[in-house]
């Protein structure tokens, strides 16, 4: 998984205290990937089945079933197991 943050320039200034306008626009740039980064935790912690007997069901028979070939099967598992 790549993350990209968003870029935050800093001024080339003497002054080494940002303004108020800097300040806050920062803090906009945080919040956004705040945002980002959640909407992807949420995204990837979904849960396919939210009974793990069926997800039990659902592994037994990919893995007695001849019709699902072992790169199937392991493609398969990772989803369930993300």
């Amino acid at each position: 998984m790549v993350i990209v943050f968003s870029t935050i320039i800093v001024s080339s200034e003497p002054d080494p205290t940002p303004s108020l306008d800097e300040v806050l626009a920062r803090v906009a740039i945080l919040e956004k990937d705040v945002a980002t980064l959640t909407e992807r935790e949420a995204a990837r912690t979904t849960v396919v089945f939210d009974d793990s007997a069926l997800i039990y069901k659902v592994v037994h028979a990919c893995l007695k079933s001849a019709s699902i070939s072992e790169d199937e099967e392991l493609l398969i598992l990772k989803r369930l197991l993300q």
